[in-house]
């Protein structure tokens, strides 16, 4: 490891997609003692992905730039490939993608002088808790909860994944907050920390004093005033259904599931997605049925999404 590599200790917000993880990085990143990458993708992408990091650190240091330098969601933390993996490109050695990650990380929080954490939002990281820790074992993990129904509908439109079938969004609701709560506990222990987005929008201020108090800053009014920061880190390609990350904050923005699910998509979501409903006080709907199909090859997807992550 280079020796003016200097250790980080990131903040990472994890959740089911469509959960509110956009909304709080904008909260968090307002707070100034703290500042939050735009949405990169990075460690998912380079990091995490152990089949696809051996084969592009075999490549070589010049082929990484790049990639870099096509890789539309990394030009936005502006730094210049050629800058970030300099150390490698002087030494000619083979380099280590952990290590640039968290090079990266360093290099984006001398941007903000004034700030003490630097954060990383990707929902997504929640498949790769196992991999955070390894690099970051002493890092805080902000999980995020929101209730299934309204995930499915707020899934149903965005662009990403509308063309998804609802009961692939269900089972992968369940699969990624079941797994990821054992393994955020598990490993991260004290550091990790789980709490609803109803709670978020209705109890700003108490929701924020927590979360503040989790990654050792003292709450500050400015996570309520994060439009601007949310202008900064919302991709304009996302804003179709992102919009409300802008603010201001709507407290009325749940249960929007009685008005766009149908009836079966809402007992599907019930049927499948026990762990929100058990753990998290979400109320079943009158029509709920606890019986159905797809309830009952929860174990199979489960045991099959665990092994396309291992494949990875």
């Amino acid at each position: 490891m280079f020796e003016n590599i200097r250790e980080v200790r990131p903040v990472f917000i994890v959740g089911v997609g469509r959960s509110g993880t956009s909304l709080l990085q904008s909260m968090l990143d307002a707070h100034p003692k703290i500042t939050f990458l735009p949405e990169t993708h990075f460690y998912r992408n380079y990091v995490s992905a152990k089949k696809k990091r051996a084969t592009l650190e075999q490549a070589g240091v010049e082929n990484f730039v790049e990639l870099l330098e096509a890789d539309q969601d990394f030009k936005r933390v502006n730094i210049e490939p050629k800058k970030l993996l300099e150390n490698y490109l002087s030494a000619k050695e083979e380099f280590n993608l952990e290590e640039v990650y968290r090079t990266m990380l360093e290099q984006y929080l001398e941007n903000y002088p004034e700030t003490h954490l630097v954060g990383d939002k990707d929902p997504r990281n929640i498949d790769y808790l196992e991999s955070l820790y390894q690099s970051f074992s002493d890092a805080k993990i902000l999980h995020i909860v929101r209730d299934p129904r309204d995930v499915l509908s707020s899934r149903m439109k965005a662009a990403w994944s509308k063309h998804r079938p609802v009961w692939q969004h269900v089972l992968l609701y369940e699969t990624q907050l079941k797994r990821g709560r054992k393994m955020g506990k598990k490993l991260f222990g004290a550091n990790y920390l789980e709490f609803r987005y109803e709670d978020l929008i209705t109890y700003p201020e108490i929701t924020l004093q927590k979360i503040a108090a989790h990654i050792e800053l003292e709450y500050d009014e400015n996570m309520l005033q994060f439009s601007k920061s949310a202008e900064r880190l919302v991709d304009k390609r996302e804003m179709s259904w992102k919009k409300e990350t802008l603010g201001p904050l709507l407290k009325t923005n749940k249960d929007k599931w009685k008005e766009s699910l149908k009836p079966w998509q809402i007992n599907m979501a019930e049927q499948v997605c026990t762990t929100a409903f058990k753990d998290f006080d979400y109320e079943y709907s009158k029509a709920h049925n606890q019986y159905g199909l797809f309830a009952g090859i929860k174990p199979l997807f489960s045991n099959l999404y665990q092994l396309r992550l291992n494949r990875e």
